[in-house]
Formats: C-alpha cells, sequence, structure tokens
C-alpha cells in the first residue's frame, strides 16, 4: 500500500509539470515574450527624447514589458518613457501631462556610451503599459545624464523622409515622417525630424484580469515622488487590485477637504505642480464607489 501511495503521489506532481511551468511563466514576465527592433537606423545623432507609434494589430491587448536603447555618453543616466493614447501625426507639441503624455517607467541605468553601433543596453524592464488590441499609443523615450551637465544622453538616427515599420508578435514600431521628432528633455516639445528611435521594444501577450465586483478598495493615494521639484512630472497611483470594469477619476485640492478639482481618468495620473498640492482618486465599479486616501505631495525647492 505504501508502495502504491507514493507513486500516486509522484504521478500527480509530474501531472502538475505544465501547469507550474505556465505560472512560472506569468510570474517572470516571459510567456510569449515578443522584441521589436529598429534595424537598419544608423548611430548618427543624439538628443534627450526620441517619439515613435506602437501599434498592436492583435485581437487582445498586450503589454509592453521593456525598452532598451543606446546612451551618448558613459555614466549615471536617468532614463523614462511616457506615451500617449493616441498616434503622434504631426508634432507632438509638449511632452506632458495637459497635453496628453503619461510616463509609464523611469530607472537610473549605468550609461554606456556608444556612437558608432547599434547595440542596445536594457533602459527600463518591468513595464506594464498595456496597449489594447487595435490601438496605436505614441511613445516617447528619454535619457539625461545624471546629475544633469548638458541634459541628454540619448543616442538616435537622422532618417531620411518616408514611414518605417518594425514588425514581431502582431505588433510594429513605426517611424519616420510625422511619427519621429527629437528633442531636449521632458517637458519640452521636441521639433527635430524625423529622427529614429535606436532600440528594441519587448511585449507580452496581456491577461484580462477578472472583471470587478462590489465596492473597490482603493487604499493609499502613492506617488512616485514626495516631495516634488518645480513643473517635474510625478506619477499617482492607488493601492486598488486591478480588475476589467474600474474607472478612475483623478482630483486635486488645497487640502485634505478640498475642495477638489476633477484631473484624469486614467488608472495612474501623471502631473506636475508648484505648490503643495493633495491628491485623490475615485475608483467606481458598476454603481459602487470609493475614494483613496488623499496624499498631500510637498515641494521640494
Amino acid at each position: 500500500m505504501q508502495a502504491n501511495f507514493t507513486l500516486k503521489k509522484i504521478g500527480n506532481f509530474f501531472n502538475l509539470i505544465p501547469l507550474l511551468i505556465i505560472i512560472f511563466s506569468l510570474i517572470s514576465g516571459n510567456i510569449n515574450a515578443q522584441t521589436i527592433s529598429t534595424t537598419g537606423f544608423t548611430n548618427n545623432n543624439q538628443n534627450a527624447v526620441v517619439t515613435f507609434n506602437f501599434k498592436n494589430n492583435n485581437a487582445t491587448g498586450v503589454i509592453i514589458t521593456g525598452i532598451s536603447s543606446i546612451c551618448a555618453i558613459t555614466g549615471s543616466t536617468n532614463v523614462s518613457a511616457y506615451f500617449k493614447t493616441t498616434a503622434i501625426n504631426g508634432l507632438p507639441g509638449a511632452i506632458s501631462a495637459g497635453n496628453g503624455w503619461t510616463q509609464f517607467g523611469s530607472a537610473t541605468i549605468a550609461g554606456i556610451g556608444n556612437t558608432t553601433t547599434t547595440t542596445t543596453q536594457p533602459f527600463m524592464t518591468g513595464l506594464s503599459l498595456l496597449v489594447p488590441p487595435g490601438a496605436t499609443y505614441g511613445i516617447a523615450v528619454q535619457a539625461i545624464d545624471n546629475p544633469v551637465v548638458n541634459n541628454f544622453n540619448l543616442r538616435y538616427s537622422t532618417i531620411a523622409p518616408g514611414t518605417y515599420t518594425f514588425s514581431a508578435g502582431g505588433c510594429d514600431i513605426i517611424a519616420g515622417t510625422n511619427i519621429s521628432y527629437g528633442g531636449t528633455a521632458v517637458p519640452a516639445a521636441p521639433t527635430f525630424t524625423p529622427r529614429g528611435f535606436l532600440g528594441t521594444v519587448t511585449f507580452i501577450p496581456a491577461i484580462p484580469p477578472p472583471p470587478c465586483a462590489g465596492t473597490p478598495i482603493p487604499g493609499n493615494t502613492l506617488s512616485t515622488a514626495n516631495p516634488a521639484c518645480p513643473n517635474i512630472n510625478f506619477t499617482l497611483s492607488t493601492q486598488v487590485t486591478p480588475a476589467s470594469g474600474l474607472t478612475y477619476q483623478w482630483q486635486s485640492g488645497p487640502s485634505a477637504a478640498g475642495p477638489w478639482t476633477n484631473m484624469g481618468t486614467a488608472p495612474s495620473q501623471t502631473t506636475s505642480q508648484t505648490v503643495a498640492t493633495f491628491y485623490r482618486a475615485i475608483v467606481t465599479c458598476g454603481a459602487n464607489s470609493a475614494t483613496s486616501t488623499p496624499l498631500q505631495v510637498i515641494m521640494n525647492n
């Protein structure tokens, strides 16, 4: 009897192996990961920011998880990425929340100066930008030296007019005329064109979260910076458990009691300020709403 019991346990364990592999892949973010590379562009120019479009041609959403590119000089470098939910079609204007842009990633890396080859280095990993099926998002990537001396550390390519499409896994990086702009650090408007992004974008299929139910629990309001520097972007979020069907209304006010002014409606809100301000989010599921605990973001002068 003991032998039969042991064999049964071993058999059940091996039956679980495929499931364990799937769970591990989901946790590690490696399940069906795809990478698009802008091959063919030459490493011949530099500044702080470059833009391009990312198009999802799949019937389901994808999640951008990583971005790589090339630094101009060696040394500590602050990198960041921004998106807007519409395609770039002409001058993008200021890369700011007021102009429809939201920051979705940042990191400080050890930049490797490279002014000759197209060998990239990882800029940001662990990203979670969801691009819905059929959507084309504008993307801006920035690299500036840390501490700031020349205010740029991003290599890109001066390219001929036209449209350039790079594809993998049912998605495209699209560059070229009326899309690809280079320029100085955020929130300035990039105007040099056309300038091609040098690098890669990695993404995975999106696994839809379960639908929301009952009253949401937003928890605390969180900020990527507190204190914040004047006119420098930071991103607000909540502690709510992700679920489909949730809607958001971000608000700002002079005190924890308001009065409150509506801001954006995305799950996270990128903004800047010149005076200390309170922020909160009203999170709604169906007819049920709850408000995150207000957070005061103070000033760092």
